[in-house]
């Protein structure tokens, strides 16, 4: 019998192996080779179908997750340490059991727990938990807990993360729960929900582990009570992107056959028909030529958002063009077509498309998007021209580079208030009237609220049979100096989604005090 473990990380060596399994001449009846591994997208398929395959999935929730924690430790980490000499040790490892368990129990919310799927293990608790012993045994102040702090955040679980938002959430949970003046102190409570015991005894923590409750609430993560839906609809796009990569033609045996190319193709192709007119196309040249000789920054964008979506939609044209010159009519077929075409077959943009926009991922969505802001791009190029742009309400989804819009915005505040571009804040209402003739507003329409409610003006915690995404009222968006922003005690911030296209969290959520201002975080 045979044991190799943790295949994860010699994915690369699997091949080998694979010959090596093949070349076995007679092996006894009784040798049996056991190989374990997480799940790895590189993992061979042939190696696994020559396998009786078992998994495993652990029981969800925090409670189990902490209970499996410690029963690990009972047979390894406390017998080598004496609990009886410090309350602070055991307080310290339940906390970094608290910790790893709510960093992987996250994962089930996503896209709302985490932005995508991260392999925290049970290796990174182990060397934080040891790690921290070793300290603690030796040292105990303040400024050996920020280095404790440093080590768990930057080396122990940080490593594992690249998405700055995520890197925010895992250091303030890390902040947050792994603090000396909380786990020393017995009338706090770690998260405000998980009392601080002052206990030598071991039994107390596994005691306080069994009485946590078998499902967890989403508020112990500091989500809505709704994020199920949020889940639910990820979860469903999901689906519906495997299903669409099983419809479609792989690149391993993909055949340039005419005919099955056009019946794959011909749904994207018929849309883009429907939006795609050479009147449209000429109607955005010529029109953004009329505001070329200008020196305000909302029509200079307003061209550039033009001539963009000019470039884009020849680019499309071009791809589709040359597609379908080739498969109805005797068009050669040139390595750029063929490989235009495997992506569109593969539910794939494009490159020439994505280096004009990284809209939505599958084509239909991308097509979809692009006639939206094509409207919309036509609307404002209109409005620039007859000096009326900020009288009507502009929605941030139709443009490609809406951070360059609020540079514009900024740009336009300082030149008429003569105040130095730095000294600009960026803020916000949901009035319908403006005191200040000298602040320049844009009526920002098409947000959405997720996570909340907003009732009579005020924020209020969203039940779990609320909508997920709820639209909110137009919102004034300006600029003002700096020391004109007064903030009150009762200030309450909200978290805005900005429907730019489907990607989560793809640019910097935006957040709106309800009271006095908007900042980009």
């Amino acid at each position: 019998m045979g044991l190799f473990e943790k295949f994860t990380f010699v994915i690369s060596w699997l091949p080998i192996l694979e010959k090596e399994i093949k070349n076995l001449k007679d092996p006894n009846k009784n040798f049996r080779l056991f190989l374990t591994s997480e799940p790895h997208a590189k993992f061979s398929t042939i190696l696994l179908q020559t396998c009786t395959k078992i998994t495993y999935e652990a029981p969800p929730g925090i409670k189990k997750n902490m209970e499996r924690i410690y029963q690990i430790w009972s047979n390894s980490l406390f017998k080598e340490i004496n609990t009886n000499e410090s309350e602070l040790v055991l307080q310290t490892l339940f906390a970094m059991a608290l910790i790893h368990a709510i960093l992987q129990e996250r994962r089930t919310y996503i896209p709302q727990g985490w932005s995508k799927f991260y392999e925290f293990s049970y290796s990174d608790l182990k060397v934080s938990a040891e790690t921290i012993v070793e300290y603690l045994k030796q040292y105990d102040s303040q400024k050996v807990w920020k280095n404790i702090q440093g080590l768990v955040i930057n080396s122990f679980f940080g490593g594992r993360i690249d998405n700055d938002f995520d890197f925010k959430v895992m250091m303030t949970y890390i902040i947050k729960i792994l603090n000396r003046n909380i786990l020393t102190n017995s009338n706090q409570k770690i998260l405000n929900k998980f009392p601080v015991l002052m206990s030598k005894n071991l039994k107390s923590y596994i005691d306080l582990i069994s009485s946590i409750p078998d499902v967890d609430e989403p508020g112990i993560f500091g989500l809505p009570q709704n994020v199920d839906r949020s889940v639910q609809r990820y979860t469903s796009a999901q689906v519906i992107l495997k299903l669409n990569n099983i419809y479609s033609i792989s690149s391993d045996s993909f055949k340039f056959d005419k005919t099955l190319v056009g019946e794959k193709l011909l749904p994207i192709f018929n849309m883009w028909k429907s939006i795609y007119t050479q009147d449209i196309v000429d109607s955005i040249s010529r029109t953004a030529i009329k505001i070329i000789n200008t020196e305000d920054p909302l029509k200079i964008f307003i061209k550039s958002e033009a001539s963009h979506i000019y470039e884009l939609i020849l680019a499309v044209e071009k791809t589709f063009n040359e597609i379908s010159q080739s498969l109805f009519s005797n068009g050669l077929i040139t390595s750029n077509i063929l490989k235009n075409c495997n992506s569109l077959l593969q539910n794939q943009i494009p490159d020439a498309w994505i280096k004009l926009w990284e809209g939505p991922e599958l084509p239909l969505n991308y097509i979809k998007s692009l006639s939206k802001k094509i409207t919309g791009v036509i609307s404002y190029v209109n409005y620039a021209i007859n000096d009326n742009l900020l009288e009507n309400p502009l929605n941030l989804a139709d443009f490609i580079h809406p951070d360059a819009f609020i540079s514009a915005l900024r740009q336009n505040s300082a030149r008429r208030n003569k105040i130095p571009i730095d000294q600009l804040e960026l803020a916000c209402d949901f009035s319908n009237t403006r005191k200040d003739p000298n602040i320049i507003v844009a009526k920002i329409s098409g947000l959405f609220l997720q996570g909340s409610d907003l009732e009579g003006g005020q924020l209020i915690d969203s039940s779990g049979d609320k909508s997920e995404i709820i639209a909110l009222p137009s919102m004034n968006l300006y600029w003002v100096e700096k020391k004109s922003m007064i903030f009150s005690e009762k200030e309450m911030v909200i978290f805005i989604l900005i429907n730019y296209f489907y990607n989560f969290r793809r640019y910097p959520s935006m957040k709106i005090s309800l009271e006095n201002g908007l900042f980009v975080s």
